[in-house]
């Protein structure tokens, strides 16, 4: 029954459709324009219009609180000016060009919706801006404050700047508000920053000492006395701090320095750090190592104490006993402690007057020399080759006096080489003597480290040379302790038969065949006593011994 009554009804509507339809289709009938927004007339769609908002403003934004609101609605305007902009003017204009009225002030306006879409339009301007004062005291003891900007807006970020006096730094740094409430200080050192609020700010501050830091590290084989190794929070002169060496050990020999007001200062034995710091400080100390001798490498030595390959010594008894490992280590053995054989004398230029010169003679006695031998023996070395420059020449920078005057001129032979190779250039002739194989003698002295097996390597491999005639006299001066002293490290007997050894000397002549000669000591044959002579440069005969200062 239901289902004949629906079918009866749409069969109905069917009919009234085609009927209207036809009535719309006749001549002078009506037509029906399709409504905005597809509603149909007299339907139940809703009708809705554009709010159009450029984003292109200048210093500024409009939003709106609906895009597309239907006509008689209200719509709200909200404008967001950039930091220190204001609102202007707000304009709405419809479609058709007409101006909609609007209303509100401030970042807020409102307006009624026409049945048109909308275009709205706005401008911005800069806003006087409201400063404020940073005040800083000019009474901070030590120290000034300073402000940028010193009259800011609120919200601007304000940098303070701090110099202190010398010697102290920045304690505490406060901002107070006019209202006694505090800001946030960032920052670190000399410089801060703060946010200034809506309200004056006062500054307070205050300095202080500057306190470092000195830290010790290092010295192994050492005991530390005195101040700690780390010092903190100084503000004056550190507790000083000594490293003193463990028995039997010593600290290589440095020069004392300064290094941020801290000093530093070496003796043999210990190692001293004082002083006030004006930075933080790290200071290391060396290990002190371990002496083969029984003195240490910088200790005074006496004739006939033994040199071992670190530069130490141990005195020479009769009852002296040294075990394998030393005697290994044996270099040398002192034969010369004192001033006389010190720097050559030198002239010295005291007036000159119209050309010519008042001349004084001046010695070198500042400084007392130690002198050791060394155990090998140079034998059948020629003092220079029959083609050398310096063959047949007076060599006068290293010449000596003759008889009992031999013991004068030429005294320290460490420098006779240098000397002979300035002289030759001095006549105009070939400087050869950094030839070896025309200066045998002089070679084997200054390449000893060549000659003896434990010397390369060591702290003592350097600074040998062949000995003047006066340090040669000192060396057979001293030749019964020295040899008692060679004897106790199984080495090469030294003079232990006459003969003669040469010196870097040269011999004064007396003839001008004598040219080519240099002077000699001769252990005389059956005596205790020796001879001081001459032979030829270029004999091969005879011996040569190398020595050292220590």
């Amino acid at each position: 029954m239901k289902k004949s009554f629906r079918l009866a009804a749409a069969v109905a509507a069917f009919g009234l459709a085609l009927a209207l339809a036809s009535c719309g289709n006749s001549s002078g009938g009506s037509f029906y324009a399709i409504p905005p927004s597809g509603q149909s007339n007299g339907g139940n769609q809703t009708v809705t219009y554009p709010v159009n908002i450029p984003t292109t403003f200048e210093n500024g934004t409009i939003a709106s609180d609906v895009a597309n609101p239907k006509a008689g609605d209200t719509v709200t305007l909200t404008a967001k000016p950039a930091d220190g902009y204001k609102i202007d003017t707000l304009t709405v204009k419809g479609a058709d060009g007409s101006t909609i009225t609007t209303s509100g002030e401030g970042n807020i306006r409102t307006f009624t919706m026409p049945a048109q879409g909308v275009t709205v339009s706005a401008t911005f301007v800069e806003v006087p801006a409201t400063t404020y004062q940073v005040t800083i005291p000019t009474n901070f003891e030590h120290g000034t404050i300073s402000a940028s900007p010193s009259n800011p807006r609120e919200g601007v970020t304000v940098t303070l700047t701090a110099a202190p006096e010398s010697g102290y730094k920045l304690k505490t740094l406060t901002v107070t508000c006019a209202d006694s409430t505090t800001r946030p200080v960032s920052g670190t050192g000399n410089t801060r920053q703060f946010t200034m609020p809506a309200q004056n700010v006062t500054i307070a501050a205050t300095f202080d000492l500057i306190d470092y830091t000195v830290a010790i590290t290092g010295g192994a084989n050492a005991v530390a006395s005195g101040g700690s190794a780390t010092q903190t929070e100084l503000t004056g002169a550190m507790t000083a701090v000594t490293y003193t060496a463990n028995s039997g050990y010593y600290f290589t020999k440095f020069a004392d320095y300064t290094t941020t007001g801290i000093s530093v200062a070496w003796t043999a034995t210990a190692i001293t750090v004082s002083g006030t710091p004006t930075a933080d400080t790290n200071i290391t100390i060396p290990s002190a190592l371990l002496s083969i001798g029984a003195k240490n490498p910088y200790a005074a030595k006496a004739v006939g104490d033994i040199v071992f390959s670190d530069g130490s010594a141990t005195s020479y008894s009769s009852g002296l006993t040294l075990d394998a490992e030393k005697k290994s280590k044996a270099i040398a053995v002192i034969f010369y402690v004192g001033t006389g054989l010190n720097s050559d004398s030198f002239t010295v230029v005291i007036r000159e007057t119209g050309g010519g010169q008042v001349q004084n003679i001046v010695s070198d006695i500042s400084k007392t020399r130690t002198l050791g031998v060394g155990f090998v023996e140079g034998t059948g070395l020629k003092w220079c080759d029959a083609s050398a420059s310096a063959y047949n020449m007076v060599i006068e920078p290293i010449a000596t006096g003759n008889g009992g005057a031999a013991r004068t001129g030429d005294k320290n032979g460490s420098d006779n080489l240098e000397k002979m190779g300035d002289f030759l250039k001095s006549k105009s002739l070939t400087d050869d003597t950094g030839n070896p194989a025309k200066y045998p003698a002089f070679y084997f002295a200054k390449n000893y480290k060549n000659q003896a097996s434990n010397v390369a390597g060591t702290a003592c491999e350097s600074g040998w040379y062949l000995p003047s005639l006066p340090e040669l006299y000192e060396l057979f001066d001293a030749r019964t302790t020295v040899e008692a002293s060679f004897n106790k490290c199984g080495a090469q007997h030294f003079l232990s038969s006459a003969g003669s050894y040469r010196s870097s000397s040269q011999y004064v002549p007396s003839v001008t065949q004598e040219k080519n000669t240099v002077e000699v000591l001769t252990l005389q044959s059956g005596s205790p006593g020796y001879t001081s002579g001459m032979v030829l440069k270029s004999s091969d005969e005879g011996a040569v011994r190398a020595i050292r200062e220590f």
